[in-house]
């Protein structure tokens, strides 16, 4: 069943015996389609089809409970699992992918593993986002990084220390800005932990001095 989706019409959706689907009609077409499934219980929960192996076999990615997940965050996630489809990438296997990253990166923090090890999970996590300039960062972070914070340098709270007053060699501003925003997205798993408001203070200094 098709239907224009709205906060209305889907507030509006029967129960019936059986659990049923409505799909939006707005969907391109190779780029899934959001809709929504209704329970014989009342409960609404959106969800994005998709179809692989040349149309054949069709798959479901649960997207949330509706009025919790408004329809137009629904709607955004649709898109960017609509976006990957045209990329060639498979939705399943990409969330997936990212959750195994994200995994790594918390496991590294919670093995107090080094800032090397940091750096290349921070690398490894804007491939799978496929961000061209990660091979940027990585030399940026060798050439600025390792001569100041040796490589294995524990994960810990005294990391932030470091960071703290870490200035790089570079000129132009945008450069240090670049490089202070990837530092600071490369230590953040060591500020989740610790002394939250010591950890806040040192992010919002090394933030601050960005354009000296």
């Amino acid at each position: 069943m098709a239907a224009n989706l709205t906060e209305t019409a889907i507030r509006g959706l029967k129960t019936k015996s059986t659990a049923y689907y409505v799909w939006s009609n707005s969907a391109q077409r190779g780029t899934g389609r959001l809709g929504v499934k209704v329970q014989p219980s009342g409960s609404k929960v959106f969800y994005f089809r998709y179809y692989v192996e040349k149309g054949k076999k069709e798959k479901f990615i649960q997207l949330g409970i509706w009025p919790e997940m408004k329809l137009v965050m629904a709607n955004e996630l649709a898109k960017k699992y609509g976006a990957w489809l045209i990329e060639g990438k498979e939705p399943q296997q990409e969330l997936e992918q990212q959750r195994l990253a994200e995994q790594h990166i918390m496991q590294l923090h919670r093995s107090q593993g080094s800032f090397k090890e940091l750096v290349h999970g921070y690398v490894n996590k804007m491939k799978l986002d496929n961000k061209r300039t990660w091979a940027d960062v990585l030399k940026r972070m060798e050439r600025e990084c390792y001569t100041v914070i040796p490589r294995d340098t524990k994960a810990t709270a005294s990391l932030m220390k470091v960071c703290e007053y870490f200035k790089p060699t570079l000129g132009a501003k945008i450069d240090q800005y670049c490089f202070r925003s990837d530092l600071q997205a490369i230590i953040r798993p060591v500020t989740a932990h610790g002394n939250k408001l010591a950890n806040r203070r040192a992010i919002s200094r090394l933030h601050g001095g960005i354009c000296e």
